[in-house]
């Protein structure tokens, strides 16, 4: 973002087709250049205990759910069913 504020809504799209914010608070426009829309919290999946990144549902093993993180790390978290 090209402010400090994390209020924006979707403003048009730009030449290229991608997508611009606007931020509710200064009136600044922008593109995220990550992709992600602002404010939209990340998955509810826990980060990696080994290396800290995001991680994907991988099974269940001993009523616990299973994840594995985007380097390949395998690791359990309490089953939210």
């Amino acid at each position: 973002m090209t402010c400090l504020h994390s209020d924006a809504v979707k403003n048009g799209h730009d030449r290229q087709g991608r997508q611009l914010y606007r931020c509710r608070d200064c009136g600044k426009a922008f593109v995220l250049e990550s992709g992600r829309s602002p404010g939209r919290p990340r998955g509810k999946n826990p980060l990696c205990p080994i290396c800290s990144s995001g991680s994907v549902k991988n099974g269940r093993q001993d009523g616990h759910q299973r994840y594995r993180c985007q380097n390949g790390h395998y690791f359990s978290g309490i089953s939210e069913d």
